[in-house]
């Protein structure tokens, strides 16, 4: 654009001499002279004043556009295991985008915070967090990030899902207790059958204690159902005698797999911690 001003500004003053020069008569009178002089003048002035904010102007440059599409929840080990997916709709004004996913317990997460990276590129994209404590909740959101800075979509609050909880929430191994499996979320979610437990102690950082044997549901303790996927197993008259403990033994954990009537789904190991 600077160019075609300057073409135009010189064809101009070009015009305005071969008039001088072959065709006097044009000008005609001296305060016509004086007029065209000072519109050349003023021309010269408007067009470098534009070419220098021309070259004052820089590119466009724009943050990329990204969403947040959903969080699933998805459980299956002590830990929560959740599934972040976001989508990348303008790359903004550079085609190196960095893309991923950040959380935080306070919410409107940042690169401050807890965070991974998935890539970069446009379009959809997902990551599997670990890690997350059960029943807490947390602040997450996607974000993308090019030469023009970084952007974040909308942030969603969840709830992370308990599998196995108990009452008391940290028994002491010569009382009763209370274990709670919820299987929302789990293989055994919407099971129509019964759910028995392989379960065992803690003992010395390994599993002691097991009731009954390995696969066969038949010697060992099946769950009740309380209702909407939620099991109970009522452990009694104290943790030591139920798994019969000696008492010199010092209780870590309680520990259970839990499995379908037919055995062919099951969870993890999970643990519930004891106050010895």
């Amino acid at each position: 654009m600077k160019d075609i001003l300057y073409i135009r500004l010189f064809k101009s003053c070009k015009f305005f001499l071969y008039l001088q020069k072959n065709k006097p008569n044009v000008i005609m009178k001296p305060k016509n002279y004086i007029f065209q002089f000072s519109a050349i003048i003023t021309c010269i002035f408007l067009v470098f004043q534009i070419g220098c904010n021309l070259e004052e102007i820089e590119p466009e440059n724009n943050v990329p556009t990204v969403t947040l599409d959903s969080v699933i929840d998805r459980r299956g080990s002590p830990d929560t295991i959740v599934i972040f997916h976001g989508n990348i709709i303008d790359k903004g004004s550079s085609n190196d985008t960095e893309r991923g996913f950040c959380w935080n317990s306070t919410g409107n997460p940042n690169l401050n915070d807890e965070h991974v990276v998935v890539g970069s590129g446009t379009g959809k994209f997902n990551a599997t967090i670990y890690g997350l404590i059960p029943g807490e909740n947390y602040y997450i959101n996607a974000y993308a990030t090019n030469s023009a800075g970084t952007s974040y979509g909308t942030q969603k609050l969840i709830e992370t899902l308990l599998i196995i909880y108990s009452v008391p929430a940290l028994p002491l191994s010569d009382e009763n207790v209370t274990i709670f499996f919820d299987s929302k979320g789990s293989d055994l979610e919407g099971n129509n059958g019964i759910i028995y437990t392989h379960t065992g102690l803690v003992v010395n950082s390994s599993w002691n204690y097991v009731i009954g044997s390995w696969g066969d549901n038949g010697v060992q303790p099946a769950l009740s159902l309380v209702g909407n996927n939620l099991y109970k197993l009522e452990v009694n008259p104290s943790i030591r005698e139920y798994y019969n403990a000696p008492a010199g033994d010092v209780i870590e954990k309680m520990a259970f797999v839990f499995r379908n009537d037919s055995a062919d789904l099951q969870t993890i190991d999970l643990f519930i911690d004891v106050d010895p």
